[in-house]
């Protein structure tokens, strides 16, 4: 055990010389995720905001191997979704947002599509990283989780909700609130800032899930501004409360 830490402490003096932080994979944030995926027997995960499908393809590579619905609402990414997901049989993907009505709404296309939304970006995102800037506006299709349930879940589905859509969290939630009863965990994107006009911060949306019968299990740092070095944005994983 006392050759294993001073090796630990090499490590980690190595990587501290070359600015670099090394921890455990199983203290990573993917990793995390997959004990999680397993220990509570998800079979079918939800990716809202898929973009072209990093997340998906990064639960595929830690060893998930059940049913993934994706939605992601931009022609242009969607494009390439659809080609990333086109040979996994158990990967799903539609083109629409999820939110808290069925309908339509006008989304706003970042210069790096990532961080596109249905809300007006703040100078606070464009300040941390010029490339959130809004480049146009899209048409899109909006539908609730609760609309869709009876076509994406069977009735012994466990459930794994990932929503990462730039500040639209609540409305996706509020669109579920029958869906969420075979809901085992939730993973969203929480503001520490303003990014989007409008939007929920970290301490309602803690509140919020809250009362939704989820409690935080786990956090990671997510984007940062890179002058003041201010944390703005983190990921959190919640699971349902014990009563």
């Amino acid at each position: 055990m006392k050759l294993r830490s001073q090796i630990t402490d090499q490590i980690q003096a190595a990587g501290s010389a070359l600015g670099v932080h090394i921890t455990r994979a199983e203290n990573t944030f993917r990793r995390k995720r997959q004990s999680f995926l397993q220990s509570l027997g998800v079979d079918l995960v939800i990716d809202v905001g898929a973009n072209n499908g990093g997340f998906a393809t990064e639960v595929r590579s830690e060893g998930y191997t059940g049913d993934i619905v994706s939605f992601e609402p931009i022609e242009v990414v969607f494009s390439q979704l659809s080609k990333t997901l086109s040979a996994d049989k158990r990967w799903r993907g539609f083109q629409m947002a999820l939110g808290d009505h069925d309908g339509s709404a006008e989304i706003h296309v970042s210069e790096n599509l990532v961080s596109s939304s249905l809300r007006t970006v703040t100078q606070h995102s464009t300040d941390a990283a010029s490339p959130t800037r809004i480049q146009r506006v899209e048409s899109i299709r909006v539908a609730q989780l609760d609309t869709l349930r009876n076509d994406l879940f069977k009735p012994n589905n466990k459930v794994y909700l990932k929503v990462d859509v730039q500040g639209f969290e609540k409305e996706v939630l509020s669109g579920a609130k029958t869906a969420l009863s075979q809901v085992v965990a939730i993973e969203l994107e929480l503001s520490l800032v303003e990014l989007y006009s409008g939007q929920s911060l970290i301490h309602t949306m803690l509140s919020h899930v809250a009362d939704l019968g989820f409690h935080l299990i786990w956090i990671e740092r997510g984007f940062k501004d890179p002058i003041s070095g201010h944390l703005l944005q983190v990921d959190g994983i919640f699971t349902r409360s014990i009563s």
